[in-house]
């Protein structure tokens, strides 16, 4: 029941009318492993299986490797092997959702040593 602006009360409410069990948005989240590393490291994420696009970018945005797109399921991790200097990078997943109508990005950042 919600009151509507004419001070009437109905039955239904903007999440009954708008929210099913199909629509709702699990964010993703990502991780990194091993992080600092040397060179290779994995990338993880959680939430529900998806295809994202991998990209990771140095400190001025610049994209280092593109990793394209890739169905991603929990826990599964993606190997990142690609000839990096040390420095500080950001792996960034996006990814459509709910056929397009709403986009996640997550990044997170990984340390490349010597």
């Amino acid at each position: 029941r919600a009151r509507c602006l004419d001070g009437s009360i109905t039955p239904f409410s903007a999440l009954d009318v708008f929210t099913t069990p199909s629509s709702r948005f699990v964010p993703m989240a990502l991780d990194v492993y091993p992080n600092p590393t040397r060179s290779q490291f994995f990338v993880t994420m959680t939430g529900e299986a998806r295809e994202v696009n991998l990209v990771v970018e140095d400190l001025l945005g610049r994209v280092v490797a593109d990793l394209g797109s890739r169905y991603m399921e929990k826990g599964v991790p993606v190997e990142v092997n690609e000839d990096l200097n040390s420095g500080i990078y950001f792996v960034k997943a996006s990814s459509n959702t709910l056929n397009g109508l709403e986009s996640d990005q997550e990044v997170i950042r990984v340390v490349i040593t010597e």
